[in-house]
């Protein structure tokens, strides 16, 4: 198997990807979140609090679309947190 796992200093060469201002501003609210709560990382579920955190964003509204309640998802994120 080790024939098959490239070394730690042989790095691919990847193109990087733009990020749109909601997507950084997402990305800046789940640090914000991982940050205030002493995390040591960032991980899925602080940028799923990001997300939902505005009632008017485009996640907010696809859970209410899909008979979800934003205010309890985020009531369970801050407990899991």
């Amino acid at each position: 198997m080790a024939h098959r796992v490239r070394p730690a200093d042989d790095r691919l060469e990847r193109r990087t990807l733009p990020m749109d201002a909601g997507a950084q501003a997402a990305i800046s609210d789940a640090i914000a979140i991982a940050t205030k709560r002493r995390s040591s990382g960032v991980v899925p579920v602080h940028l799923l609090h990001a997300l939902t955190r505005s009632k008017t964003g485009a996640v907010a509204d696809i859970i209410t679309r899909h008979g979800g309640r934003v205010e309890g998802l985020n009531t369970m994120l801050e407990r899991g947190l």
